[in-house]
């Protein structure tokens, strides 16, 4: 008898686990209200495309997306600090649309609503229409996660694969095809952004344990898992061993005195809690709600133990970068939305006997107070609105950024090598950059030797120096912050340009730092 009530058990778990899957897409009723808020995302998106500070990391993802085009190979012929999958698919929109940061940003944003509107079809399955509208709720509040979509990093590529992976586990189809394509597209969300990589052995635990024939399913995780990443990282791995550890992995990671290393650990979480706080309230309500039932069945409800499980895991992943920013965490709103989502859909219907409008007027105000939090961070890191004077106004940043590329496009051929860290005015004009300079800011290392520069596709003050007396570039642009990042000073530089250059133009208040830039021109004999 005993035996026989586990197998009932069973059965009515696994009938349960299907109850969403057979469940039809009853958006209809909702279907305007959803409609409404997917264009008012796609309006806060477009605004911040148009109007979002202009970033460096933007020139050397979209020179990168390039140059494998052209046959370079990352890592052996270029640094590139992240994964190969992004330049491959952002190089296709640029061969398609042309090199341009606009195409850049719209790429983005493209993923970025796809990633968004995944996430809605994962919380319908796991929370019906209520988890979905939590989900839309939180995500667009949240502007620090939109900004992330509307530039060009890797946030929203990842997310879309993230999310792909994840939405494969519920949608019904045979068990080795989900296995397949859910474990594919997780490995390549790694390829774009290494921190996901925890999610990959939770993923695999989760799939065995919830599957009928469990042994064949590990070994089916583990094989897709190992094919997967070996096609996205072993090529470049035998062609240049060092430059990819170095690049991947030891670029992320600087060791600093063990106070040094505190202080900054603890100034990060500080940020994360200033810039996140109703996410993480949010988060660890939805666990209360996960555990506070025993047991926790894995059967129904594989998907929040997946994200209650991953979305710590990356959170402390992304406190040991050197240099890291809460805006890594942007990458954890999407999963943190769907997770709350569910957590409130399920409250709503453990209510449906009981008053509900204090737990609906609670969480509007959550929503409305998680908004007003990220209208303070825009300003706060002047993403989009700069202060002059008593007032605040609005730029297009990328304007200025095309007036540079306008003066480099007239004064240079197709053919010109520019020594500049600037690479996004570079691209902008379509234009290349000498040999070392492709990872614009990060490309300077002042305090390697010239040999291990030259090795790792980075440059140093003697390199600069050489290549400006002894190679004589077309074009020389320069801003004040690429003195620091060189460590030479003006007067030091000036020299090596001799009466060789011209200064073409001089723009003030310049790109992300705010800096002078110089545009310089070789003087013909």
């Amino acid at each position: 008898m005993k035996h026989s009530y586990r197998q009932v058990d069973t059965k009515k778990n696994k009938n349960r686990a299907e109850h969403f899957q057979d469940k039809k897409f009853s958006f209809r009723p909702y279907l305007p209200l959803y409609v409404l808020l997917f264009i008012v995302f796609l309006m806060e998106s477009l605004f911040l495309t148009i109007h979002r500070e202009i970033n460096l990391d933007e020139g050397w993802y979209l020179y990168a997306s390039r140059l494998v085009y052209e046959g370079k190979m990352l890592y052996k012929d270029f640094a590139y600090t992240q994964g190969p999958v992004f330049p491959y698919i952002y190089g296709i929109f640029q061969q398609i649309f042309g090199t341009s940061i606009y195409v850049g940003r719209v790429t983005a944003m493209f993923f970025g609503l796809l990633s968004l509107f995944i996430a809605c079809l994962i919380a319908f399955f796991i929370g019906g229409n209520s988890a979905v509208l939590i989900t839309l709720a939180l995500v667009m509040t949240t502007i620090f996660l939109i900004v992330q979509f509307s530039f060009v990093v890797t946030y929203s590529l990842a997310s879309f694969f993230l999310m792909s992976s994840i939405l494969i586990m519920l949608l019904k189809m045979k068990e080795q095809y989900k296995i397949f394509l859910s474990i594919f597209l997780l490995c390549c969300a790694i390829g774009v952004r290494l921190s996901i990589l925890p999610v990959l052995p939770i993923l695999i635990l989760i799939i065995t344990l919830k599957s009928e024939k469990r042994m064949q399913a590990f070994v089916l995780s583990v094989i897709t898992c190992l094919v997967s990443l070996s096609l996205i990282f072993l090529p470049f791995y035998l062609s240049a061993p060092e430059q990819v550890v170095y690049d991947l992995f030891k670029f992320h990671i600087i060791s600093l005195p063990f106070s040094s290393r505190l202080y900054s650990l603890f100034t990060l979480i500080l940020n994360n809690i200033v810039d996140f706080p109703f996410a993480i309230m949010a988060f660890f309500f939805s666990l209360i709600v996960l555990f506070n039932k025993r047991p926790v069945s894995i059967k129904t409800e594989f998907i929040p133990i997946l994200l209650a499980l991953s979305i710590p895991v990356i959170f402390i992943l992304h406190l040991l970068p050197f240099g890291a920013g809460s805006y890594y965490n942007t990458l954890l709103v999407l999963p943190v939305a769907i997770f709350t989502g569910w957590a409130i859909s399920r409250i709503w219907e453990q209510m449906k006997n009981m008053p509900r409008k204090p737990f609906l007027i609670m969480v509007i105000t959550v929503v409305f107070l998680n908004l007003m939090g990220q209208v303070d961070i825009l300003i706060r890191y002047q993403l989009v609105l700069f202060k002059h004077g008593d007032s605040f106004y609005l730029e297009k940043p990328l304007q200025e950024i095309e007036e540079a590329a306008e003066i480099v496009k007239q004064n240079t051929t197709k053919e010109s090598k520019i020594l500049t860290l600037q690479t996004y005015i570079v691209v902008e004009a379509d234009r290349s950059v000498m040999s070392g300079y492709e990872m614009s800011i990060f490309a300077s290392h002042p305090f390697w030797d010239t040999a291990t520069c030259r090795a790792f596709s980075r440059i140093n003050k003697e390199i600069v120096q050489e290549q400006i007396l002894k190679k004589f570039p077309e074009m020389i642009i320069i801003a004040g912050e690429d003195f620091n990042s060189l460590n030479i000073s003006a007067d030091e530089f000036n020299k090596w340009l001799g009466t060789n250059y011209s200064l073409l133009r001089k723009f003030d208040n310049f790109g992300q730092f705010n800096s002078t830039l110089f545009i310089l021109k070789r003087v013909e004999p």
